[in-house]
């Protein structure tokens, strides 16, 4: 009997992690309008003689540009001129700012060029971590035995029948689905920032601004 009402909830769980994954995905993804609108401003400050001008401009009017662009905002402009001086496409450009708004990379004012903090090399690069496949089969284990857990305790308890425990069950499982997923996404952003670091010091490809 217990085992067909975990099978039962299981069938109640699988579209609620699915619905989770959803809303995730959904919130990552740029609406049409803002990519319209980066896509105006970058044009007009960030590229050929745009570009060019705009360095003739204070520091202060130069910053100011940048948060004309939804995902430059809250960088400097020496932060953002030595990405775009690499001729970095678009999506690696996104992942670059969200590890460094995340300050898991640092910039460097200095030689203007970019390195994983040592603080986050310390903590979280360490043992089957470093290795992001493994940290995401990991994640998804425990995810696993988190929702099991859940229910059990929805089967104990009668959770699922009424909209407020199947409402209390959404965001139990939100609550440790969505920071998982964040943390997979800059777990897979890390290596690949290594992984280019490493072929940069050969083909040069980003070598103005990834740091030896």
């Amino acid at each position: 009997m217990l085992l067909y009402q975990c099978i039962d909830l299981l069938k109640i769980f699988i579209p609620i992690m699915a619905f989770v994954f959803t809303i995730y995905k959904y919130k990552k993804e740029i609406s049409h309008k803002t990519a319209i609108q980066d896509f105006e401003q970058i044009s007009k400050y960030f590229s050929g003689g745009g570009l060019d001008t705009l360095k003739k401009h204070s520091t202060l009017a130069k910053d100011a540009a940048c948060e004309t662009v939804s995902f430059f905002k809250g960088n400097k402009f020496i932060e953002i001129e030595s990405l775009l001086e690499g001729d970095i496409h678009l999506d690696e450009l996104r992942k670059i700012i969200s590890l460094k708004k995340s300050r898991i990379i640092l910039f460097d004012s200095k030689s203007a060029k970019m390195q994983i903090s040592p603080d986050y090399k310390k903590k979280i690069l360490v043992g089957w971590t470093k290795n992001a496949k493994w940290y995401e089969r990991v994640c998804w284990f425990f995810l696993i035995i988190y929702v099991m857990v859940l229910v059990f305790v929805s089967v104990k308890f009668s959770w699922t029948e009424d909209w407020l425990g199947i409402m209390s069950l959404v965001l139990l499982v939100g609550m440790w689905e969505i920071p998982m997923l964040l943390k997979i996404e800059k777990r897979k952003q890390v290596e690949w920032f290594e992984y280019e670091k490493k072929q940069n010091l050969s083909e040069g490809l980003f070598k103005k601004f990834l740091s030896s």
